[in-house]
């Protein structure tokens, strides 16, 4: 039976399937319908994050904001064939505001859903296989609060931003080692 293909996804692949998941998850008020949770989802690159929350934030009350991170590979061995598994992480920024009540943008309230319950979705949706990528799942590993400070936090004003990291796992790499010993 012979070693198959290298069958990574593409990360351009994987953060547009992400972000269409991101942009589906929805959230419902208290005395209301479903509607999105976020009214923006962007990928940015992790140097522009401070430029993304300056642009987008100040514009959108409930925001998500992809930030890729990095790619790892998971290796093991199997007879005398290597695997290596692709695990990459990525971010998910997720923001919320309240003029009048900072810690409403925190916790929420009826008719807001709050950074934590933003992020709380987020983990609850985001897990298992990415729709449209073959061979990749998710795996949230937490949320965390993402504390501005300075001149930023006087500049974001009512809002709240938690960080939620998601393992992105899947795509292999097989290679015949033959008969050699690593």
């Amino acid at each position: 039976m012979g070693i198959p293909n290298n069958n990574l996804a593409r990360t351009r692949a994987v953060l547009q399937a992400l972000k269409a998941a991101v942009a589906a998850i929805q959230w419902t008020p208290t005395d209301g319908d479903a509607e999105a949770a976020f009214a923006k989802v962007e990928i940015y690159d992790l140097r522009d994050v401070y430029t993304a929350l300056k642009e987008l934030i100040a514009a959108q009350s409930r925001v998500a904001l992809l930030v890729f991170d990095s790619a790892s590979f998971e290796t093991f061995h199997e007879g005398r064939d290597e695997r290596a598994r692709q695990v990459r992480k990525v971010y998910v920024v997720v923001a919320d505001r309240n003029w009048g009540d900072r810690r409403k943008a925190w916790l929420g309230d009826a008719t807001n859903p709050g950074a934590y319950e933003l992020a709380d979705l987020v983990v609850e949706q985001l897990r298992g296989p990415l729709a449209d990528v073959d061979q990749v799942y998710l795996r949230p590993t937490g949320i965390e609060p993402m504390m501005i400070t300075g001149q930023e936090r006087q500049n974001q004003v009512g809002r709240a931003t938690v960080l939620v990291p998601i393992d992105v796992v899947g795509g292999e790499i097989l290679s015949a080692l033959g008969g050699r010993t690593y």
